[in-house]
């Protein structure tokens, strides 16, 4: 790879970005941000298309596999919101709204840290700050409504993977809750980075009973990410700076890299 030049910078938010993706048809730009909107930007303009119904930091947005008009954004404010960019700009809103909350009575929210698609854009599976669980909804059971959890209205399932481990011990406090969720398409595999410092994978979505593969050794924090490449190799980010990289079929200790950083990596 040759040397990458920088060709161009623009202000995207009024506060800190968490999460950068290309649409389905790489013609626009996907931003998520701490002043609770994300943003649909046409690069050449640098004109943002702003999706604003948030009350909390937006973590993680996505295309939706389905359409390049659906784009998912999640939020420390528990909640998933579906939009649809056909919609006239005015009449912008969220078309579907999964509010993730745990106590309706109390209206207590679990914040969102992080989705993914899964089942070809049909299924989402979110990850919480708070809990170690993953819940996987069902987009074909909801109906542009607020969903509540607690219902289990198109809800699929709810797996813990520490609580799948025969060898789990209790975490300890503080290091409840995962910070990130990724699938890999080509090997149809889950991988859950945890605040406990530990990465699990499930290598077959098909078999969730399954216990989940438990890769150790990078400390953690809500920022820290991972993915997974179609050989099984997992790559994570670390508060040390350093990239970590395990075979997931050999679940030792990972290779671990330095390039200098002094703070956190976070995005691999």
């Amino acid at each position: 790879m040759g040397d990458c030049a920088l060709t161009e910078t623009f202000q995207a938010h009024h506060n800190s970005i968490f999460d950068v993706n290309w649409t389905l048809d790489n013609s626009k730009l996907l931003t998520a941000s701490g002043d609770h909107t994300g943003a649909v930007w046409d690069i050449e303009m640098q004109v943002p298309l702003v999706l604003a119904g948030h009350k909390g930091t937006v973590k993680c947005i996505k295309n939706s596999p389905l359409s390049s008009n659906l784009v998912c954004t999640a939020s420390r404010d528990g909640l998933i919101n579906l939009w649809d960019l056909r919609v006239p700009l005015e009449e912008l809103q969220p078309a579907l709204s999964i509010a993730n909350k745990v106590n309706s009575r109390k209206k207590l929210t679990r914040g969102l840290t992080g989705f993914e698609f899964v089942n070809s854009g049909l299924v989402i599976v979110s990850a919480e700050s708070s809990v170690s669980s993953l819940r996987f909804w069902d987009l074909r059971k909801l109906e542009g409504s607020i969903v509540k959890s607690k219902s289990k209205v198109g809800c699929l399932a709810e797996i813990d993977p520490r609580n799948q481990l025969e060898n789990f011990s209790r975490p300890t406090e503080g290091s409840h809750g995962n910070s990130w969720v990724y699938f890999q398409e080509q090997t149809n595999s889950l991988v859950v980075s945890s605040l406990n410092n530990c990465v699990y994978v499930y290598q077959n979505l098909n078999n969730l009973e399954k216990e989940p593969v438990c890769l150790s050794g990078a400390n953690s924090n809500f920022y820290v990410r991972s993915c997974m490449g179609p050989s099984g190799l997992v790559a994570s980010g670390s508060t040390e700076g350093d990239l970590c990289i395990w075979e997931v079929d050999s679940a030792c200790f990972p290779q671990k890299f330095s390039y200098g950083v002094s703070s956190d990596m976070n995005a691999v």
